[in-house]
């Protein structure tokens, strides 16, 4: 019966996160990759539309309450970077300014850094993060309002709960504001972890060994994305996946502490902090399973911080060591089914056990300091992120001291899990199986080591030009038959001379208004007394863009032989470089400006093709 209330609530709660995935399957996942690519510069289609982070953040909840191995913070700091994007649609109109193409790419990366911030209580991490995990375009001022804008979402989570623990007013204050700095019951007598000079190499040697384990972790879970492209295709075989994954994870979470070799009981006597964070399960009044304590525990509130830092013998080496292996193949399993979930958190988890496990098997080791530097080494392994991990975990932990281990293990982790399959982080290898073109800081060795030219890397495709005043019925299908995000547009008047760009999703909305269609070119009637659309009609506040389905269905027969203006609307002097400029310079371009599109030109300024990223990235593998 107890079986039964643990595993029937759990299979509920995952085909309830299964449900917005299926409305939006782009939700699905952390959402980490997407937010490096959009901070790159890259559009993929609905990722940070209002729904779908709505999606997201409803499968999460599901999925943390199903008894997987999943964690929040991920989907947080996607969360923060679609708020940061569609920001600039509810700024008013009289700031027209902050409604423009860069504050929406700036506000993006904003959004991410606040994400960060909330998630881990660490505002310098998150501008950090934003740093070094994507934004190519930082300038100082985005720098300033990134930190800005995670300072005040840090201290809003404060008032929060400084309202809920009652420690608003003068004389009662929190014990500390740190993730991961301990519980109620182990700040009286707080045993301070420390470390010898010895302990480096030790260090060392962990950052080695989970650079293996965290590339043996990416590259399975790459072949078990390329399976599930394969064979779970269907939403019937999505559910009947998530259905088993979670029988199976719910099952050996509740059966594995009953087994005496690896779930112990212990006398509360030991423990640290507060009796009601451990679980009694089968043992004798006065006693808890060291096991079933660690996992019926939230990872990322309790179970982590008893990992950091309770006394050494709270926990056996057999729980600790089974614990972290358990939750290490169960969070291989389910990374990529379609549910929204995070893996930071899990992740840490699995080091902190392996590396508290490690300690109690050594003598003169603190294994409060081997948790918290093994968790950190688990997840350099498998995210390859440096600078914004370190500055994260020692906010989170309020250990300024353990920076240097910190930084070690991360170090090894990154140069050590890269040399083993010559693979990158684990958001970046899922970038790449979903073709998304992220741009690296360096450009390819095929442009630094010859002399190419922008027209040599140009799009094979053919060039799509607009001009200023477009029949509706050619319009339509320009934009049905090809996938682009901008449209040149000339002059024909001047022998096709470049004029500027529009975007496709601003042809679409002015498809929408039949009412402002006109009989022919240059014609300055209308088929009714309605106004020219305006630019802020064009951008308006609506969150969810129409598609091209919405466009065509109010389009009549009699509308297709009709003109549509765009000149009022056209983005004057866009990006564009000539056809004799080097490669590599167009290629700083795209990373330093975030561009998803460059217009290259020829004698006259007449455009004679476009580069795109996919372009470049193609270089990459030549």
């Amino acid at each position: 019966l107890a079986y039964a209330k643990f595993v029937l609530p759990s299979i509920l709660a995952a085909l309830l996160a299964f449900v917005p995935v299926a409305i939006r399957p782009v939700a699905a996942g952390s959402g980490i990759a997407e937010a490096k690519a959009v901070l790159n510069g890259i559009g993929v289609n609905q990722c940070t539309e209002i729904l779908t982070a709505a999606c997201k953040a409803v499968s999460v909840i599901f999925a943390n309450a199903a008894s997987l191995p999943c964690g929040l913070e991920g989907p947080m700091i996607f969360l923060g970077l679609s708020i940061g994007e569609n920001f600039n649609r509810i700024i008013p109109r009289e700031y027209p300014e902050l409604r423009t193409w860069r504050e929406r790419r700036d506000l993006a990366t904003v959004g991410t850094a606040s994400g960060v911030a909330a998630a881990f209580f660490s505002p310098v991490g998150g501008v950090l993060f934003a740093a070094e995990e994507g934004a190519s375009h930082l300038t100082t001022k985005l720098m300033w309002r990134c930190f800005s804008a995670a300072c005040v979402t840090v201290i809003v989570e404060y008032f929060f709960q400084s309202c809920q623990s009652g420690t608003f007013t003068y004389g009662r204050a929190f014990y500390d504001l740190s993730k991961f700095n301990g519980l109620p019951g182990q700040f009286a007598n707080r045993a301070i972890p420390y470390f010898a000079f010895l302990d480096f190499f030790n260090f060392a040697v962990m950052g080695i060994l989970n650079g293996v384990l965290g590339a043996c972790f990416i590259e399975v879970s790459k072949r078990l994305h390329k399976a599930r492209r394969k064979y779970v295709t269907t939403w019937r075989m999505k559910a009947l996946e998530i259905l088993v994954l979670t029988l199976v994870s719910s099952s050996l979470i509740f059966w594995l502490p009953t087994w005496p070799v690896v779930g112990k009981c212990q006398s509360l006597d030991k423990v640290r902090a507060h009796e009601d964070y451990f679980h009694r399960f089968n043992c004798d009044e006065g006693e808890y399973n060291d096991l079933a304590t660690l996992l019926f525990n939230p990872p990322g509130g309790v179970s982590m911080n008893l990992l950091f830092w309770e006394n050494k013998y709270v926990f056996s080496t057999a729980s600790c060591w089974t614990a972290g292996a358990l939750y290490l193949v169960l969070l291989t399993l389910i990374f990529g089914m379609s549910i929204g979930m995070g893996i930071f958190i899990p992740l840490l988890f699995v080091g902190a056990c392996f590396g508290r496990a490690y300690a109690t098997m050594v003598a003169r080791v603190n294994v409060r300091t081997y948790a918290i530097v093994g968790a950190v080494a688990t997840l350099a392994g498998v995210v390859r992120v440096l600078v914004s991990l370190t500055v994260i975990m020692v906010q989170t932990t309020g250990l300024p001291y353990f920076v240097t281990p910190f930084m070690i293990v991360t170090i090894m982790a990154k140069v050590v899990g890269k040399w083993c399959f010559g693979s990158q982080g684990i958001y970046d290898e899922i970038m790449k199986l979903k073709s998304l073109p992220f741009l690296e800081e360096d450009p390819p060795p095929t442009l630094i080591s010859s002399v190419h030219k922008a027209k040599d890397i140009m799009s094979p495709e053919p060039l799509v030009l607009l001009q200023p005043e477009m029949r509706v019925s050619e319009l339509i299908e320009t934009l049905k038959s090809t996938h682009h995000t901008d449209f040149p547009v000339v002059d024909p008047s001047r022998d096709g001379v470049l004029i500027g760009s529009i975007q496709r999703e601003h042809l679409i909305v002015m498809l929408c208004h039949t009412e402002t269609f006109i009989e022919g070119p240059s014609s300055e009637g209308q088929r009714s007394n309605s106004p020219p659309l305006s630019f802020d009609d064009l951008v308006k506040d609506d969150l969810c863009l129409p598609t091209m389905a919405d466009a065509e269905a109010n389009i009549t027969e009699s509308d297709m032989d009709m003109y549509v203006s765009i000149s009022r609307h056209i983005q004057l002097s866009p990006y564009a470089f000539d056809e004799e400029g080097s490669a590599e310079r167009a290629y700083e371009l795209f990373r330093t400006l975030g561009l998803r599109n460059l217009i290259v030109t020829g004698a006259n300024a007449k455009p004679i093709g476009v580069i795109s990223r996919t372009d470049l990235k193609y270089l990459e593998r030549k």
